[in-house]
Formats: C-alpha cells, structure tokens, sequence
C-alpha cells in the first residue's frame, strides 16, 4: 500500500510538472502568434 501510494504521488508530481510545462509552451506560442 505504500509503494502504491509512493508511486501515484510520484506520478502525480510528474504530471502536474508537464501539464505546467505544456502551458508554458502554449503561452509561448500565442505570444508569438502575436
């Protein structure tokens, strides 16, 4: 059980770090667009 819950926090750091990471390139993007 707490392997499971290491792993699912683990993976939610990572994703929360590229949901971050592709909103910045989006931001980037329309800046440019402009």
């Amino acid at each position: 059980m707490r392997v499971f819950l290491f792993f699912s926090n683990r993976s939610g750091c990572l994703g929360s770090l590229l949901i971050s990471l592709v909103g910045t390139a989006i931001l980037l993007l329309v800046l440019l667009a402009l």
